[in-house]
């Protein structure tokens, strides 16, 4: 993939952090209910928004966002199709958390 213009190799860097910012007065005057919130400027990296960004949390339900992400991702590059048939395995089977209660094989 290309680069994004304007971006520099320093900003491409995955150990730098990104640049937090002040601009949006409004953001940080909204009350959001949640623990916590990040909202991120996606070329420039730029922080709008944070609450809590820095205390570690479980992940719940990003990690739902996340497999949805990647399973459209592999459909649109052919890698799988939405009709294609999946089972569960003894090993998904044993694992912890949530659950579809799906036996082996299913």
């Amino acid at each position: 993939k290309s680069k994004d213009k304007g971006s520099s190799s320093e900003s491409n860097k995955s150990s730098s952090k990104p640049e937090k910012t002040n601009e949006n007065s409004n953001a940080e005057s909204n009350e959001i209910e949640a623990r916590s919130a990040l909202l991120m400027e996606p070329c420039t990296g730029k922080i709008i928004y944070e609450k809590n960004a820095d205390e570690k949390f479980a992940p719940a339900s990003v990690t739902k966002i996340m497999t949805m992400l990647l399973t459209i991702e592999a459909v649109d590059s052919g890698k799988i199709a939405l009709d294609d048939k999946v089972t569960c395995s003894e090993n998904a089977k044993k694992m912890g958390g949530s659950t579809m209660l799906l036996d082996t094989g299913e």
